[in-house]
């Protein structure tokens, strides 16, 4: 169960819809069109968005993305086998 089914939001005097929105462009455009005010959105999209001069702000960023690379000797994994 998440917070809107548990009235965690009410509790708190929040009034709040939730809205299943199935992309990040598509959310940035609805927020940009005075349509929702917050939403989850990929930061990928959110930056490309700001650098065109979107008014958006990007309050924090996940990715199932690994940020870094690995790069090792090759001869690493010959002596390995």
């Amino acid at each position: 169960m998440g917070a809107h089914e548990e009235g965690i939001f009410k509790k708190n005097g929040l009034e709040v819809e939730l809205l299943h929105i199935p992309s990040s462009s598509r959310a940035i455009q609805t927020m940009l069109a005075g349509e929702l005010a917050i939403s989850y959105v990929d930061p990928r999209n959110t930056i490309e968005a700001n650098f065109s001069g979107a008014p958006v702000a990007l309050l924090a960023g996940v990715t199932n993305r690994f940020t870094f690379s690995l790069m090792v000797d090759p001869r690493l994994r010959e002596s390995a086998i």
